[in-house]
């Protein structure tokens, strides 16, 4: 279904308005991207609307359903206030995350995360999640908004897909994932910390990390089977969150 838009100030193109506002949106967030948008309409996110720009309106295989807000480039950045290169974006429908329960029970492999504020971070770690093939994510209460719009993009819509949880009960959620069979891996730089290489093949296993700056918390360090680090070279102490979080799940993805 398309419409044709020719005014900025149109309302039905109210919900892509000044993007670069940090506001957070209320009841729907955006998907910003070509690639990440493909990927939304194979989903079945409930999709409000999809803003594309009328050279790319013909690429764009949307179900019958989906309404096409169709304008020229000049009309789509008047809009969203900023030159959107790929010149397509969706407001998306928002839902609950589900309780951890209900995504650990299908998991084998999974990654959780404590007090991770960083959306770019955030966005980089759940990519790797979906490009390594680990089943799923557990966010403490603390943890940024996987669907805000700079965090969708970087994760390059791979938010849409990952089965993601939000704890509301921490840490006791870590004692869950006890009961189900998993062995928590608390990621740390501290020296006596097992070096990841060491590590034997686990049949189910929960990767903790914690944010750049504090790490995990003393009660998540304290549920923790295993104090891992990844060796480096002398004289650095630590990595970038998201790359840690690449190597550590590369090598609990292919043992």
């Amino acid at each position: 279904m398309r419409t044709v838009i020719s005014d900025p100030d149109d309302p039905r193109v109210a919900d892509y308005l000044h993007l670069a506002d940090p506001a957070r949106r209320v009841g729907f967030f955006i998907v910003e991207g070509w690639e990440a948008v493909v990927r939304l309409l194979r989903t079945d996110w409930p999709i409000r609307s999809v803003l594309v720009s009328a050279d790319k309106v013909d690429r764009l295989a949307a179900p019958s359903g989906v309404p096409l807000l169709v304008a020229t480039q000049e009309v789509v950045e008047a809009t969203v206030g900023f030159q959107l290169h790929r010149g397509v974006v969706a407001a998306v429908e928002i839902r609950p995350l589900p309780e951890v329960v209900e995504v650990a029970s299908s998991c084998q492999t999974m990654v959780v995360l404590e007090g991770l504020n960083d959306h770019e971070n955030l966005g980089a770690i759940i990519r790797t999640v979906a490009a390594l093939g680990i089943d799923g994510v557990v966010l403490d209460p603390t943890c940024a908004d996987p669907f805000y719009r700079r965090c969708v993009r970087v994760s390059m819509g791979a938010v849409l897909t990952v089965p993601m949880a939000r704890s509301s009960r921490w840490p006791e959620d870590l004692d869950l994932l006890k009961e189900k069979g998993f062995t928590l891996v608390a990621m740390t730089p501290v020296s006596d910390a097992r070096d990841i290489r060491e590590l034997e093949q686990l049949s189910r296993v929960a990767v903790m990390m914690g944010s750049e700056a504090s790490g995990l918390s003393a009660e998540a360090m304290a549920a923790a089977d295993e104090r891992v680090r990844i060796p480096q070279a002398s004289g650095m102490d630590s990595l970038n969150v998201g790359h840690a979080a690449a190597i550590a799940l590369h090598h609990f993805a292919h043992r």
